[in-house]
């Protein structure tokens, strides 16, 4: 079982913060090493990139719960998020 939260703040000159913790679950690993969640600070900058709007974020995440022999301490992610104009038009409800 995976889940992401996702909590952005946009200012009005494109500037993003936030966070996107995480958690895991491995049902099949044993009952101490089950779980993984990561929590760390996101910042990003929405561009335009050859006439497309571009979200570009980057973020560090610790894990403070984490499987003891194979779980990661730290992580890196890097998110590029081109968005394309809305393929439909009207409010559908």
């Amino acid at each position: 079982m995976n889940g992401v939260f996702n909590f952005t703040y946009t200012f009005a000159n494109g500037y993003t913060i936030g966070t996107q913790p995480s958690l895991s679950v491995n049902w099949e690993a044993p009952e101490d090493n089950r779980v993984a969640f990561s929590i760390g600070p996101q910042v990003g900058k929405l561009c335009r990139c050859g006439g497309t709007p571009t979200l570009f974020q980057v973020q560090v995440q610790y894990y403070p719960v984490r499987p003891d022999v194979s779980g990661p301490k730290w992580n890196i992610q890097l998110q590029v998020t081109p968005t394309i104009p809305a393929l439909i038009k009207k409010t559908l409800f």
